[in-house]
């Protein structure tokens, strides 16, 4: 999978990029090995794009449109009915701020020791919202090419990272919590390799 940060967007990159290593750790443990790329970036046929949008705004090519019910991100998927089988075209994107700030993670302020732990908080937040999006679009396509037509993640996904806010909780002692369980890793490792034409966002 593909993590790419809109690079017009405000924010402290470089705590963000400490944390998008952590949020490879999360995901590995998915099965999934998620790396950044840049806007020059050209996805291959079965690459997952997820674009990571630092603050909200209205230039989304998600924004008022259909697509996952989701409150921190949105996944478009196109489905184009062929001869034999389909063709698929998708866009994903996490809004960051949104879930950061249902959370009450703040990126100012603290010293090593905070700044560590946020680190690790937003971490986990990117890597579990970013599957989340990722399985909308690979599970629903890998699951609609096998006939599956109404299938729809939140409903049968198995809960866990699947789950509308992809499972994710602060414990009592302010940590970050996703627990991913054996269906979402199973239906990652089934669908995960479905074809999906990647739509990039200019910026």
């Amino acid at each position: 999978m593909k993590l790419r940060f809109l690079s017009s967007q405000s924010g402290d990159l470089t705590v963000l990029t400490a944390a998008l290593h952590h949020a490879a750790g999360y995901m590995k443990d998915a099965g999934v090995t998620a790396t950044a790329v840049d806007g020059a970036f050209v996805a291959a046929p079965t690459d997952t794009i997820v674009h990571i949008c630092l603050t909200d705004d209205k230039r989304s090519l998600n924004t008022n449109t259909t697509g996952s019910g989701d409150t921190a991100g949105k996944t478009q998927l196109h489905i184009t009915p062929l001869n034999k089988g389909y063709e698929f075209e998708g866009y994903s994107e996490v809004w960051l701020a949104t879930a950061m700030a249902k959370l009450g993670l703040s990126i100012t302020g603290g010293g090593e020791a905070e700044k560590a732990h946020f680190v690790e908080n937003v971490g986990t937040l990117i890597g579990a919202l970013a599957i989340h999006e990722a399985m909308h679009m690979k599970c629903e396509a890998g699951e609609i090419a096998a006939g599956n037509d109404t299938w729809e993640l939140h409903a049968n996904g198995g809960g866990g990272v699947a789950a509308p806010d992809a499972g994710i909780r602060k414990t009592k002692e302010g940590k970050v919590i996703a627990p991913l369980n054996g269906k979402n890793k199973s239906l990652i490792g089934r669908h995960f390799g479905t074809p999906v034409k990647q739509i990039v966002r200019v910026a």
